[in-house]
């Protein structure tokens, strides 16, 4: 199975496109499948990447909220994220916490969608 930068790799290429032309507030939508049984695990590495993200570490993340699909969705993740500029992308991703859930190997799909705020 691939990674979850792995699967994310092949959506990067569009999302680098449009954060080139965004320059202030926007919003990042992800969903993530992962292998059945593997579900708990992935929970715990979204917390400390959320814990990071919602402290002064990262002024720049405002958002970040995980939901968690219920009984046979059990293991699908939806993180939304609102960030003030491109650069607080950038600190979030660069953290150890978020480098661990990247490199996590029981992905099945990851989505990221970008939307500029207005």
């Amino acid at each position: 199975m691939p990674s979850l930068s792995e699967s994310a790799a092949a959506v990067m290429p569009s999302i680098q496109e449009k954060l080139a032309i965004i320059s202030g507030p926007f919003n990042v939508l992800a969903k993530v499948v992962v292998e059945q049984g593997h579900a708990d695990e992935v929970e715990a590495l979204l917390k400390e990447v959320a814990e990071l993200a919602r402290s002064d570490k990262e002024p720049e993340t405002l958002t970040y909220r995980i939901s968690r699909g219920i009984k046979a969705d059990d293991h699908t993740f939806i993180v939304y994220e609102e960030y003030t500029g491109p650069v607080g992308l950038g600190v979030h991703t660069s953290s150890p916490q978020f480098q661990k859930l990247a490199a996590y190997p029981h992905v099945v799909k990851a989505d990221l969608e970008v939307y500029k705020e207005f």
